[in-house]
């Protein structure tokens, strides 16, 4: 293949790439996949979130669950936070950080989305439980 001023840059492609696989995925999907490297962070953050409501239930409950739109976050644990995603079924083993407390790590989490540029909510709810 030869290039001509025509065709689309070489530069172009790798985000294009990338872009049109992370539109197909769901807002935690990209999310996960955001933490694997600076680029692809880059990359996430650049495209719009299409996030459009976001729920946020704790602490006051012994757990947090964070909603983003059908996919549920649920935080628990004291001195250790167990992660467990809602949205899998069959419910798969929770995702262990190890001392962390679980209100730290939601917000640090929630704290992800409201760093885009791009993200255009039309609700965000908090309750306290």
């Amino acid at each position: 293949m030869f290039w001509t001023s025509n065709n689309t840059p070489l530069t172009l492609h790798p985000p294009l790439t990338l872009w049109s696989i992370f539109e197909k995925a769901s807002p935690i999907e990209r999310l996960i996949v955001r933490k694997v490297c600076t680029r692809l962070q880059t990359s996430i953050d650049t495209m719009y979130n299409k996030i459009d409501e976001i729920f946020f239930f704790g602490p006051y409950c012994g757990y947090i669950e964070i909603k983003y739109e059908k996919d549920v976050v649920r935080y628990e644990g004291y001195t250790d936070c167990s992660v467990y995603r809602l949205f899998r079924q069959p419910l798969h083993r929770p995702a262990v950080v190890k001392n962390m407390n679980p209100v730290e790590l939601s917000i640090r989490d929630l704290s992800i989305p409201f760093r885009n540029p791009n993200l255009r909510l039309k609700s965000l709810d908090i309750h306290p439980c």
